[in-house]
């Protein structure tokens, strides 16, 4: 079943159809409206009345679908950029075991808040809630109704997951070790490739499952630029707006036509001092000229409103001498 269909099927249980058809967007809104009704009052026989059970399972796959691409596993770097996360909950941990408690990631424990949007790319980096097939559209629709993937279970209100880190020295041997309990919702959920330790997983394994994990690069990842890059595109950014506030003004009196070519030759300006002009400076660029223009024209008015005035009162003047 398809929008389509749901939004036929709402409409005429509304006993609007078919004078006139719900919008996708009209339909979004009260399935919005439901899903808090249930969340927060715990109601289903008002908003929630007007969609069959069939309508719910297909609206709440249509969402699940989303989140899996925006925020799970069907793109790589929807979940990687939760790689800082863990890095940083391993420095923690590894603190503690080391007993470095000079180190700015001592802590007996530390708390973080944030939203679904946070936690759904962080549970899929820890390889929770994976689907053995990749969820699509027009998956089966077996593999629809087992799928693990549900916002409406691991996206929840107050969804939250622990890390406890147990020191499990043997007080006969004093061999020294330590294991990792996680958990998911205040219980207790086992890792993937650490299901026979469960509830516990020995800390060095821990480190080893997620080897790959820990050593993705934030910065790289999202395109972040290098300070040395930083300075290197503000003098870029600097030049090419000198550029442009000279060209403007040595087109002074020739008039505001001389903009457009004042603007193209600026960037060629700077790009003859450069290999590459990035899309933010010549945004940078095109602000300068706007101030430019918006100045000229201010004061391209402002002259002809005073050469007016002046022109008045003068006529003003020789009346009165004439009478």
């Amino acid at each position: 079943m398809h929008m389509p269909a749901i939004q036929r099927k709402v409409s005429e249980r509304l006993g609007i159809y078919p004078n006139c058809s719900l919008t996708a967007e009209q339909l979004d809104l009260m399935w919005y409206a439901c899903q808090f009704d249930v969340a927060v009052y715990g109601k289903t026989n008002e908003w929630c009345s007007v969609f069959g059970k069939e309508d719910i399972a297909v609206l709440e796959y249509i969402e699940d679908l989303e989140s899996y691409y925006q925020r799970g596993y069907g793109i790589p770097l929807s979940h990687q950029i939760s790689a800082p996360l863990l890095q940083e909950v391993v420095k923690i941990m590894d603190a503690v075991v080391e007993k470095d408690t000079e180190s700015p990631y001592y802590f007996t424990a530390k708390s973080r808040f944030a939203h679904a949007e946070t936690m759904l790319p962080f549970y899929a980096l820890l390889g929770l809630f994976k689907d053995t097939e990749p969820l699509r559209a027009d998956s089966p629709q077996e593999v629809i109704e087992r799928r693990q993937w549900r916002d409406s279970l691991i996206g929840t209100f107050c969804t939250n997951v622990a890390f406890v880190l147990y020191n499990c020295t043997s007080t006969t041997t004093h061999n020294h070790s330590f294991a990792v309990r996680v958990l998911f919702n205040e219980e207790d959920i086992a890792l993937p490739g650490c299901t026979q330790e469960a509830p516990f997983c020995p800390y060095e394994k821990f480190k080893k499952l997620y080897a790959s994990q820990l050593s993705l690069n934030f910065d790289s990842l999202c395109g972040a630029l290098s300070q040395e890059e930083e300075e290197q595109e503000r003098e870029l950014a600097t030049a090419a707006a000198a550029a442009a506030q000279a060209r403007v003004h040595a087109a002074g009196e020739a008039g505001l036509v001389s903009l457009a070519s004042a603007w193209e030759g600026a960037v060629v300006a700077v790009e003859e001092d450069s290999d590459k002009l990035e899309i933010g400076h010549q945004h940078l660029v095109h602000l300068e000229l706007d101030d430019q223009l918006r100045n000229e024209r201010y004061k391209k008015k402002k002259d002809k409103k005073d050469k007016k005035d002046r022109k008045e009162k003068k006529k003003s003047k020789e009346r009165g001498k004439s009478r």
